[in-house]
């Protein structure tokens, strides 16, 4: 009886750390629209994309309206959170009229926009400090 015991034990921890390895494998757990908007809102991220490591910033309001910085380009934005989590920006030099979307992910303490639909790479958040405000010129702390 002992015996079966201990290989039930031990089918059990295989089996946990089966699922354990699955996860891991499946990358980081994408965040839902509460916890994106509770990341995102009132913070100045800056960051590098993933491939060429260009750094970018991009300042967002209490009230979703961005700034977004990257090499000589400044351009204002603003921002929608979907109900399934989607994270969408519009910005001024489309008029506004295209949204472009991102999956929003946590890796450790960083985090991570993950293209939709896009032929883009993913931007990796390095540093999101809070702001009380953002403006074309520089964030307000």
């Amino acid at each position: 009886m002992r015996a079966r015991g201990f290989k039930a034990f031990i089918v059990a921890g295989l089996l946990a750390l089966g699922v354990g390895a699955a996860a891991a494998q499946e990358g980081p757990a994408r965040l839902g629209a509460d916890e994106a908007r509770a990341a995102l809102y009132g913070h100045e991220l800056s960051g590098v994309t993933e491939i060429t490591g260009e750094a970018w910033s991009e300042c967002i309001g209490h009230d979703g309206r961005t700034i977004f910085r990257i090499g000589a380009e400044t351009n204002a934005g603003r921002l929608e959170i979907r109900a399934n989590g989607d994270v969408c920006f519009r910005y001024a030099s489309t008029d506004f009229q295209r949204a472009v979307c991102w999956a929003l992910s946590r890796e450790g303490a960083r985090l991570r926009f993950d293209p939709i639909g896009l032929d883009s790479e993913a931007f990796i958040v390095t540093a999101r400090p809070r702001v009380s405000g953002c403006d074309a010129e520089t964030p307000v702390v």
